[in-house]
């Protein structure tokens, strides 16, 4: 059935998009919506959803729990460039950034770790707090996850084409692999498409972003998501 459907799916992309230069690149776009897409995108065992991932655990390096995870700092590629963390379990006052490379941190099965045990961590504190300005500057062109999540879609030409549903990271939970997209645009009525991250452009915008897709692009978005609306 799985696959019937990928053959109705790329013959509705050739009757819609003609074979011309920009409609092969229409058709191999649409092809990478079937990939992204061929198991339902909230559900893929391969991706796990942003709203899990908030409020997961942050412990040291001795397997100690520090806190909780309050937002992800990411740049354009999708890859996690701070950790935002209450770490409540100190005692030492307000949320810090935890930058990812240089505390050595890695994904666990609970949420992250430092490379650092609870003591030294304290002794690092200062410099973390230094990180607050650095981690919430517009210069650095990160993307805060929890944000991102609720966010409008739009074309270059400014047409509101759906939200942001969810922000798929990968398995182990380092990298931001998929947007999810509940796409409310002309006749479709709230059908979710996931998209490759790196496809869209993010602008802030007050407490969201808008997220800007190129108009080929969303024109492969709207007619996957009318084929099985």
């Amino acid at each position: 059935m799985k696959n019937t459907t990928l053959l109705v799916l790329s013959a509705l992309s050739l009757a819609v998009f003609p074979v011309t230069s920009q409609g092969q690149e229409i058709n191999t776009y649409f092809e990478t919506l079937n990939n992204y897409n061929h198991i339902q995108p909230l559900q893929n065992p391969l991706w796990q959803r942003s709203t899990d991932i908030l409020k997961d655990n942050i412990t040291d390096s001795k397997n100690k729990v520090l806190g909780e995870v309050e937002d992800v700092l990411i740049g354009s590629n999708g890859a996690i460039e701070y950790v935002q963390a209450d770490l409540d379990r100190m005692r030492i006052g307000s949320q810090v950034p935890l930058n990812y490379s240089q505390l050595a941190m890695s994904a666990t099965s609970r949420g992250y770790a430092i490379g650092f045990d609870e003591n030294q961590i304290e002794e690092l504190y200062p410099q973390l707090l230094a990180n607050i300005d650095t981690a919430a500057g517009g210069e650095m062109g990160l993307i805060s996850v929890s944000q991102l999540v609720g966010s409008d879609v739009r074309t270059a030409n400014n047409q509101k084409i759906g939200k942001v549903e969810e922000v798929m990271f990968s398995q182990t939970g380092t990298s931001v692999e998929a947007l999810v997209i509940r796409v409310r645009y002309r006749s479709v009525g709230g059908e979710s498409v996931a998209i490759p991250f790196s496809d869209a452009v993010y602008m802030p915008d007050g407490s969201r972003y808008t997220v800007l897709l190129d108009e080929e692009k969303v024109g492969s978005i709207v007619s996957y998501a009318r084929a099985n609306d």
